[in-house]
């Protein structure tokens, strides 16, 4: 067996481990990757929290609600001041 062989079915057996998240709040999260922000979303928040388990609402809503003051609080992600373009 050649080593091109070898990294063909380790990379095989690597895949088979990965099958992307794996619990509600994952799931969740990754469901909203490439969704556009604000008053052109196409995505019902509410609705998709209503279909979390509860154990896993609170824990959403408050990310979202530390996201929201963060973004209002005019600070980039790192903390500093945004100046005006």
């Amino acid at each position: 067996m050649s080593a091109a062989e070898k990294q063909i079915l380790a990379n095989r057996a690597n895949a088979q481990k990965s099958g992307g998240p794996r619990i509600p709040l994952g799931k969740f999260r990754s469901s909203r990757n490439g969704l556009k922000q604000g008053l052109y979303s196409k995505f019902d928040l509410v609705r998709a929290i209503q279909l979390l388990p509860e154990k896993y609402q609170y824990k959403v809503l408050s990310s979202l609600i530390r996201s929201f003051k963060h973004d209002i609080s005019g600070k980039g992600s790192r903390g500093h001041p945004i100046s005006p373009p």
